[in-house]
């Protein structure tokens, strides 16, 4: 979030306002830090990063993240 603003845009195919955006939309609509503390920013990014993305696997998406799959399978995909 602090670095070069192109890199969000190149990671996960938003500009640095319009996921600031998402972000701001999502806490006004009651949707807060999950369970083990991940912000709001980050579950954002990963699901960006993983449904609209990569399609990688939550193996793959856990270990980009430092997250275990079954974290990324239960709080991230829902449908996976």
């Amino acid at each position: 979030m602090n670095g070069h603003s192109d890199r969000i845009k190149t990671c996960l195919d938003v500009s640095h306002d319009v996921f600031n955006v998402l972000i701001c939309s999502l806490e006004e609509n009651g949707f807060v830090c999950s369970q083990h503390g991940i912000s709001v920013a980050e579950q954002l990014g990963i699901f960006l990063y993983t449904s609209c993305i990569t399609g990688l696997s939550s193996r793959h998406v856990g270990e980009r993240f430092q997250h275990s799959p079954d974290m990324i399978t239960r709080y991230f995909l829902c449908d996976s």
